[in-house]
């Protein structure tokens, strides 16, 4: 179960999802939590109205038969849009389905939303989190022509420029909290102009997310962004002056391997990137009890001559 959030293209990736994974073969349907306007289905799309329980979701079976993926609702109100269904209701739906893709909060049209109290509308089941944000939003100034959820975490009239997207989406009052409950979750960029999706998706990774799309729903377009991209370096700080237990306790053996070396082999297997040691008293000692962990091209070491500042000087 997919369900999407954010705002900037959710109903074109919903039915993007449903056309490529029926073409696939696959028994697929489209549901909301939440409310959908009518017509934005593609056309033939069969509309099944549907009170949840143990009855049959009607014509559900005829439309998968035909490899036509329904949009499942619980009605339709006077205004035009197709009311959606509760989330247990969604967590039966999808026990009659392979897949079952779900738009989980409204937006009103707008390139970028942040979830307010009790949004995305999660089932239970949801395995899958897209969060859509629209390229549109890009270079625009915040206000209510731009942003939907976002009062009180953004002056109005601020330029959205990417960092500034990235601490709304992922920072308090975003979507990380909503990404801890599902097995994969990703953010997917919207727009036309493949390169700024791009430039924009690189910047919205984060170590929460398996990954960020660059998207184009219309042209049916998707490049994944991963950390990849993002190496990581690691620093193993040697530098303290060992007050407690004299005269260096880096050097000292833990089962017959210096604490030093155990502290650099952990940061060279635990990272892609590359690994400072950063010494100050007793330089050499702890040098000399890294053996020849220091033979790995990844490793510097870089010497702090005000050590006994404290820490954060070699930070």
């Amino acid at each position: 179960m997919v369900a999407l959030a954010g705002a900037g293209g959710k109903t074109s990736l919903m039915w993007h999802l449903t056309g490529r994974l029926a073409d696939r073969g696959c028994r697929v349907a489209a549901t909301t939590t939440t409310r959908v306007r009518a017509g934005e289905e593609p056309a033939g799309t069969p509309v099944l109205s549907w009170r949840g329980g143990s009855d049959p979701v009607p014509d559900l079976e005829d439309a998968l038969a035909r490899g036509a993926p329904p949009l499942v609702t619980s009605g339709r109100m006077d205004g035009g849009k197709h009311i959606g269904l509760t989330p247990g209701q969604v967590d039966e739906l999808a026990a009659r389905v392979d897949h079952l893709i779900v738009e989980a909060d409204g937006a009103r049209g707008l390139p970028l939303k942040l979830p307010r109290e009790g949004e995305p509308v999660l089932p239970s089941s949801a395995t899958h989190l897209v969060v859509v944000v629209g390229l549109a939003a890009l270079g625009r100034p915040a206000g209510p022509d731009t942003c939907l959820g976002t009062d009180g975490l953004v002056e109005e009239g601020a330029v959205l420029d990417p960092d500034r997207i990235r601490s709304l989406l992922l920072g308090p009052g975003g979507y990380l909290e909503a990404a801890s409950r599902v097995d994969h979750a990703f953010i997917a960029v919207n727009g036309d102009d493949e390169d700024a999706c791009t430039r924009l998706a690189d910047t919205l990774w984060h170590p929460s997310l398996e990954g960020v799309i660059a998207s184009s729903a219309i042209r049916h377009r998707a490049r994944l962004v991963t950390n990849g991209g993002h190496r990581i370096a690691a620093l193993v700080l040697a530098a303290g002056r060992s007050e407690r237990l004299p005269p260096q306790k880096l050097a000292l053996p833990l089962r017959g391997v210096p604490l030093v070396r155990r502290a650099l082999e952990a940061a060279l297997g635990g990272c892609d990137g590359p690994v400072f040691l950063v010494t100050g008293h007793e330089a050499e000692s702890v040098c000399g009890a890294a053996g020849d962990a220091l033979d790995d091209p990844r490793v510097t070491v870089v010497h702090n001559p005000r050590a006994g500042d404290g820490m954060s000087s070699s930070l």
